[in-house]
């Protein structure tokens, strides 16, 4: 193994790379003081407990529970007029330019529907 000294240093170690120290011109790590939780935070934290005591119900939950299935979409009813007239146009243009890149039917029918 061969253990030579750093080219890039001298024997005293890497000194032209330490960080020179000179006054900011201001304080740092001065004492700030702690005037306990915002009141606003302190209301959120008792609003459940407000709530409950309002409704006169206690609210008992269990973690995961009452998980819904995803929304099911009713895909396959009649389109929205304004969809239909679009996807027509789309097919029209398609069929006078051909079909070309999803960035160009994007910017195609960025540019068939009005402002």
């Amino acid at each position: 193994m061969n253990l030579d000294s750093d080219p890039i240093c001298n024997s005293a170690g890497c000194t032209q790379y330490k960080h020179t120290t000179k006054e900011l011109g201001y304080k740092i790590n001065y004492p700030v003081p702690s005037f306990g939780r915002d009141h606003e935070i302190n209301q959120n934290h008792d609003s459940l407990d407000w709530a409950e005591k309002s409704l006169g119900h206690k609210w008992t939950w269990k973690k995961g529970e009452g998980k819904k299935d995803p929304v099911l979409y009713n895909d396959g009813g009649p389109m929205d007029q304004d969809v239909a007239t679009t996807m027509k146009n789309l097919k029209d243009q398609e069929g006078v330019h051909g079909s070309g890149s999803s960035h160009q039917r994007t910017t195609l029918v960025s540019s068939l529907v009005k402002p």
